[in-house]
């Protein structure tokens, strides 16, 4: 089963989608929209070289994409996020903030 890929163009904030790896996804977008190179067959060979890969993303020229790694980082805080949400007793969500001896000062009272 082939992953859906957002490929982004960070010089204009436009999106491109491909079903392929995250690599295969960047060359693509650069190729066929910087270079208007569209035998897909030779990307590899002819812009392998110019792809750049960080911690959670790789590139090529201005097209990014997430890397799997990514993904599963994102949905692992989503996850601790929701988990932590649901922990926090009613009661102490809604604490209203303590006044102070110088709320006068802000409120005017």
């Amino acid at each position: 089963m082939s992953t859906l890929r957002e490929v982004l163009d960070l010089s204009t904030g436009a999106s491109f989608l491909y079903t392929c790896s995250p690599e295969d996804a960047v060359i693509a977008a650069y190729a066929q929209n910087v270079r208007r190179d569209h035998n897909t067959a030779d990307y590899r060979e002819r812009y392998g070289h110019l792809l750049q890969h960080g911690k959670y993303s790789v590139s090529c020229g201005d097209y990014a994409c997430l890397t799997d790694a990514a993904k599963a980082n994102i949905n692992a805080l989503k996850h601790a996020r929701s988990n932590a949400a649901a922990a926090v007793p009613l009661h102490v969500a809604a604490v209203q903030p303590r006044l102070t001896a110088n709320t006068h000062l802000a409120t005017g009272r």
